[in-house]
């Protein structure tokens, strides 16, 4: 027996594992190439299974605002991309192994998700295919279209999971938290250039290279700094915070600190210099307010007073605030420095612009939708006359589809249906939101009330102020998807207070007297 075992291990020795060694170290050898890196990607993909299998549930969550990519993989997906579809996977996996595994119904918002996705490829295939230049088209674009199946792959992975309520605040921790990884976009460039590889998996984009604007601010004199990274960590961790003590427990429950660290993330947030995470939060105080029943006279002379208070501190100090911070707080009647309210009246022009131009093309793809696909030399030379001034720069983010209004953004590429589509999901998720938050179990209750009021506040700024459907669609179903695991659906019933299993007796002279039993 022993003989055997051994030849066995030998063989496996000799014929699997050696030349595999010698293939892995001949891919380390030329790391240069996508094969190599997809294939080695691929055997770290196949070692790492078991912990997948195991871990796969809080992985997700804890990914899906990261910001991190997969940059061994061709075309460089999101990390939350590549496990929500092994979630989705194993979730299906095991509902065809094992028949107490189910996923957790909720038609009313499966409907308008699986009508949105067939929208999506339907459009994808009359309009030229997903047109993906890692594959050698000529078509570019075709990412934006796996941006918004992933999202809805996640979302299905997401219902395949019941959260038990003892870890609920962990799991909303890992779905918020996870954001503050983005702080790793805006840190890298002010770091040693032995740590700048980590711009392979947290993207530097051109609002994070802060040092880059620095030196032409030296050079050119002071100029706005917008740093995308830190805004979404902050806009994560603010979200975190109101989920698990609400404005009561941050303001009335008498620890200063919370205070404190809530502030402290919201100068960071406006650092970012991005006006819309000023008015996002804005929209997602109120909403919290008023569904934690603030909405009455004494809390209401408070806020006033706060308000008031506030203003007091902010108005002379305004233009000693650095540029940035002025430039997030110039939505409010502030007096401002002239750069920074500069800047922001051209951003808002050049939006206006960009609207004016593609309201006429309306009419032509209202029916069919023109889809996500983009020439690749057409784009490549319109950015090259962008970039020698020649035309502007209006006519490359309408070439890139990069409309900055969410109607736009689902209107023009997916035509009336992936309207009416997107816009029954809306629907349809606020109704299941109100309804978790109405009838949900009470220790869910503000944490539900956070979701519903950052759905609700994400779906104003989408509409009015800057969407994208493609960038947004993970964050409108991440939410709905987090609702869902965390109340085992939809409820429309509220929850009876359970009683205990026991005989509760009262002691007399004349010996114990059951008075309320419950078998």
């Amino acid at each position: 027996m022993t003989n055997a075992t051994s030849a066995v291990r030998g063989l496996l020795v000799y014929g699997l594992v050696l030349p595999l060694a010698l293939v892995v170290g001949y891919l380390l050898a030329t790391p240069q190439t996508i094969a190599s890196a997809g294939t080695i990607g691929m055997l770290l993909g196949a070692l790492c299974l078991p912990l997948l299998l195991k871990w796969h549930e809080p992985a997700l969550f804890l990914t899906w605002n990261t910001g991190a990519t997969v940059f061994f993989l061709p075309g460089n997906p999101s990390v939350w991309m590549v496990i929500a579809l092994i979630s989705l996977i194993i979730c299906v996996g095991r509902r065809a192994l094992d028949d107490q595994m189910t996923f957790i119904k909720a038609p009313s918002l499966a409907m308008p998700i699986i009508a949105l996705g067939i929208v999506v490829l339907v459009t994808a295939k009359v309009t030229g295919g997903f047109g993906m230049r890692i594959f050698g088209t000529s078509m570019m674009g075709g990412r934006r279209y796996v941006q918004i199946i992933a999202a809805i792959a996640g979302y299905f992975a997401m219902t395949g999971m019941r959260i038990p309520q003892q870890k609920a605040i962990l799991y909303v921790g890992l779905f918020f938290l996870g954001g503050l990884a983005n702080t790793m976009s805006t840190l890298i460039p002010y770091g040693p250039k032995e740590l700048y590889f980590l711009a392979w998996i947290f993207p530097v984009g051109a609002a994070d290279a802060s040092p880059i604007v620095d030196s032409l601010t030296t050079n050119f004199g002071p100029s706005v700094v917008r740093v995308y990274g830190l805004t979404m960590a902050s806009l994560s961790a603010t979200c975190f915070m109101l989920a698990r003590y609400g404005i009561r427990g941050i303001f009335w429950a008498r620890k200063p600190w919370r205070i404190i660290a809530l502030l402290s993330i919201f100068i960071l947030g406006a650092l970012g210099g991005f006006r819309g995470f000023v008015i996002t939060l804005a929209f997602v105080f109120t909403a919290v307010f008023i569904f934690e029943g603030l909405f009455r006279p004494k809390y209401l002379v408070i806020l006033g007073l706060t308000l008031l208070l506030t203003s007091a501190l902010l108005v002379p100090f305004a233009r000693h605030l650095p540029l940035s911070i002025q430039r997030s707080l110039s939505i409010l009647p502030l007096d401002i420095d002239p750069i920074a309210r500069y800047d922001a009246e051209v951003s808002s022009e050049w939006r206006l612009k960009m609207w004016a131009t593609v309201l006429p093309e309306i009419p032509t793809y209202f029916w069919v939708g023109k889809g996500l696909g983009i020439d690749a030399h057409e784009m490549e030379l319109t950015s090259e006359l962008s970039r020698r001034l020649l035309i502007s720069t209006q006519e490359v983010a309408l070439l890139g589809g990069d409309y900055h209004n969410g109607s736009l953004t689902v209107l023009i590429p997916f035509g009336i249906w992936g309207l009416l589509a997107w816009l029954w999901f809306i629907i349809a998720g606020t109704r299941a939101l109100y309804l978790n938050l109405r009838y949900g179990d009470p220790e869910l209750k503000q944490v539900n009330t956070l979701i519903l009021a950052l759905f609700f506040a994400k779906t104003i700024v989408f509409f009015v102020v800057f969407g994208n459907l493609y960038s947004e669609a993970m964050d409108f179903l991440g939410l709905i998807g987090l609702s869902i695991s965390l109340n085992h659906g939809i409820q429309r019933t509220s929850r009876s207070v359970p009683v205990p299993d026991a005989v509760l007796e009262i002691e007399s002279d004349a010996g114990a007297t059951p008075v309320l039993s419950r078998s």
